[in-house]
């Protein structure tokens, strides 16, 4: 085993030599008092964070989640009760009619992973998908910690590196920025499980079967949460791979060539197992083709400048970050300079080990994808890049390229761990770095805030059964990344359908026009009037309601279109559509 892991992943306590036989002695005796109970230790300090990070939402888990504008939590807490309701009621939990109604929507192909949303049923069932949410949210990096903890104790042997190395990772600003609207991105436990898969199977510690088996299970997963990230991982996991294999030795490669069949079983397991899926995925419509390689570049001052959210210095910049083209939510590749140090020390004082060539090649690749077509410098675009090559084609114009930053994180803390426990002096010097290191990335758990939901007590209770019809269209204002109306809906059970959604973007073909980019934008203009007349005879919508934060920006539309309120009642105005308005669209 220690020459495959010196092979592969040139693990620092597996190689010690002569200069190091006291501590290989100390270590023989200590391992067994400090190993059992450090993956527990571990998960007790990550759960502490957690709690304390989400603590807002913790203290009320069912009106405050930790995450920022409503829209995007509003439609993956829809999931939440989507997919266990299609169950229940014999639905193809894939495509929803209750969304863009009549012309409905295939989840599929949006960030609608169903994983979570099963997984979590019973705490949906008992109280609410908002409560599942904040749950998930809660669970995330913590899960994400301890899966980092994991790989990274494998590799080092050394437990208390793992477990500051994992907050790195779980509690990165990738995942800061990702749980502030994008749950499934997020939830992001499985590459460090596929990696320490991998590994184990490179070093002989896991059988055939039991490799096959449990990367299957681990891509079924990631697969069920998002395939964005099962993308991303699976390229960068090649890429890692590629370079093991142009840096192993002889031996080395060939354990390589004799895993990847067990590799690519997995994937056909997968594959099989989740065909319904598949085939649905290659039904949608490809809703964000090219936002990846056009819409989101990565600013090259973001590796090095923190986020607002960051503990050390988020605060502090502000004028840099604001010319981020992406903004600060998509733009997730902060690691820090004492990481970037610590990663170009390990890289050119290693040089001699496999190790430090097989991380430094797939971090250069992994940093040129993120980066995209072009090095854009404070906002300006400047020199092209090589991704520009390979940014068109399927798959990578589909995949935002700044996000592959989970990547990056990951590999930084593989790196930091390794880098820590290298034998030889200066070791406290090496924790306070390393410490260092991670407090630049963490978030300020201090001072974060939640968002409150808002849930008009017409939709919170049972009031809306008696102005609303079973089955009945109507369209909530606001619309998009302003609206919690598909938390609504998910909430009342799917007792009506909604002629709007947010988890396409734009509208399904044939509903974008000026007034679904006005409602989009919350921002009604000129002549929206009649478009609405137009619009809900074309959707068949019963009703128009509106929430009483909105009423003065939106009466005038609606009154120009020929609406007449009928109530106002439990925080929202209503506008029933005449029957003859709808009989009109019928004949």
């Amino acid at each position: 085993m220690a020459d495959v892991s010196d092979t592969v992943v040139d693990a620092p306590a597996l190689t010690l030599r002569d200069d190091g036989r006291r501590l290989v002695g100390l270590w023989m005796v200590l391992r067994p008092r400090l190993t059992r109970p450090n993956a527990l230790v571990a998960f007790l300090i990550y759960l502490a964070l957690g709690l304390i990070w989400n603590r807002a939402s913790v203290a009320h888990l069912n009106s405050v989640c930790n995450c920022g504008l409503p829209g995007d939590p509003a439609e993956f807490a829809w999931s939440f009760d989507w997919f266990p309701h299609a169950l229940l009621h014999g639905l193809n939990p894939l495509y929803s009619r209750a969304m863009w109604t009549p012309t409905g929507i295939n989840l599929a192909g949006t960030t609608a992973g169903p994983f979570l949303a099963y997984l979590l049923a019973p705490v949906t069932g008992l109280w609410s998908a908002v409560v599942s949410y904040n749950v998930a949210t809660i669970l995330a990096p913590v899960t994400a910690s301890w899966s980092a903890f994991l790989l990274c104790r494998y590799i080092t042997k050394s437990p208390w590196a793992a477990i500051l190395v994992g907050v790195s990772y779980g509690f990165s600003t990738y995942q800061a920025a990702e749980l502030g609207g994008h749950l499934v991105l997020g939830v992001i436990f499985c590459p460090p499980l596929v990696a320490l898969c991998v590994l184990k199977a490179l070093d002989g510690v896991l059988s055939k079967r039991r490799t096959v088996i449990e990367l299957a299970v681990l891509l079924l997963v990631q697969e069920f949460i998002s395939t964005e990230v099962l993308t991303t991982m699976t390229v960068v996991g090649a890429l890692c791979l590629l370079f093991a294999f142009c840096f192993a030795s002889k031996e080395g490669r060939s354990r390589i060539l004799a895993v990847l069949p067990l590799i690519v079983a997995a994937y056909g397991i997968m594959l099989v197992l989740s065909s319904w899926y598949v085939y649905e995925l290659l039904k949608a419509p490809a809703y964000a083709k090219n936002v990846g390689f056009y819409g989101y570049p990565t600013d090259l001052l973001s590796f090095f400048t923190p986020n607002p959210p960051t503990w050390l210095g988020g605060q502090s910049f502000a004028s840099v970050t604001g010319l981020y083209i992406g903004g600060t939510g998509e733009t997730l590749s902060y690691v820090g300079l004492p990481m970037i140090l610590i990663a170009l020390h390990f890289t050119f004082t290693r040089w001699s080990t496999r190790a430090a060539k097989i991380l430094a090649g797939t971090l250069v690749m992994t940093i040129l994808w993120i980066l995209g077509g072009h090095l854009v410098v404070a906002g300006r675009w400047t020199i092209w890049l090589p991704y520009s090559l390979i940014g068109r084609l399927p798959v990578f114009n589909e995949v935002m390229q700044g996000r592959v930053a989970l990547e990056l994180s990951l590999l930084c803390a593989v790196v930091l761990a390794m880098w820590l426990v290298r034998p030889g002096r200066r070791t406290v010097v090496r924790w306070c770095l390393a410490v260092l290191a991670v407090a630049c990335v963490v978030p300020d758990f201090l001072v974060h805030a939640g968002f409150v939901w808002t849930n008009p007590t017409f939709f919170r209770t049972n009031m809306y059964k008696h102005y609303l019809r079973p089955g009945e269209t109507i369209m909530p204002i606001t619309w998009g990344g302003f609206s919690e109306s598909p938390m609504w809906q998910g909430e009342d059970n799917f007792y009506w359908n909604m002629a709007n959604g947010y988890f396409v973007y734009p509208p399904p073909a044939g509903w974008n026009n000026k007034l679904t980019a006005d409602l989009w934008a919350d921002v009604p203009t000129a002549g929206d009037g009649a478009l609405l007349r137009q619009f809900v005879i074309q959707r068949h919508v019963s009703d128009v309601v509106v929430q009483q934060s909105e009423l003065q920006k939106w009466a005038p539309t609606i009154r120009q279109s020929g609406l007449r309120a009928t109530a106002t009642v439990g925080g929202v105005t209503i506008y029933h559509v005449p029957a003859s308005w709808l009989g009109h669209a019928a004949a």
